[in-house]
């Protein structure tokens, strides 16, 4: 999509902390929305149609990309242990924190819940 944005207004969440680096968007003729990073506002930017940025909203609102990598609390500094994710889709993601880049086993919810009971009940030591 080729949006001349020139004299686009930046803006950015009334969230976003004092110091600025952030993502900034931009509502753009046609309904289109941009958004670039703050850090480097002569940098790129991405420009969406209407249906591609109320379809991203959307998902915002619902959760679907507040997933992150979780380790236990009970991990001894943190640098070495098994890493959890839970994912939009309900799956469950594990990986070796050693290993942040490498691979990961995703398991369904039932999966997972069965796992864990079997932890809890003392089946895996």
């Amino acid at each position: 999509m080729n949006i001349e944005l020139t004299d686009a207004q930046w803006f950015k969440s009334s969230y976003s902390q004092a110091g600025g680096e952030c993502v900034e968007v931009a509502f753009l003729g046609a309904g289109a929305v941009g958004i670039r990073d703050s850090k480097d506002s002569g940098g790129p930017a991405l420009v969406f149609a209407p249906q591609e940025w109320d379809a991203f909203a959307s998902s915002v609102h619902r959760g679907e990309f507040d997933a992150g990598w979780f380790k236990s609390s009970y991990s001894q500094g943190g640098q070495e242990c098994v890493e959890v994710a839970f994912l939009h889709t309900g799956a469950v993601g594990v990986r070796d924190s050693k290993d942040a880049g490498g691979p990961a086993l995703v398991f369904a919810p039932l999966e997972w819940d069965a796992f864990t009971s079997g932890v809890r009940s003392g089946e895996f030591g």
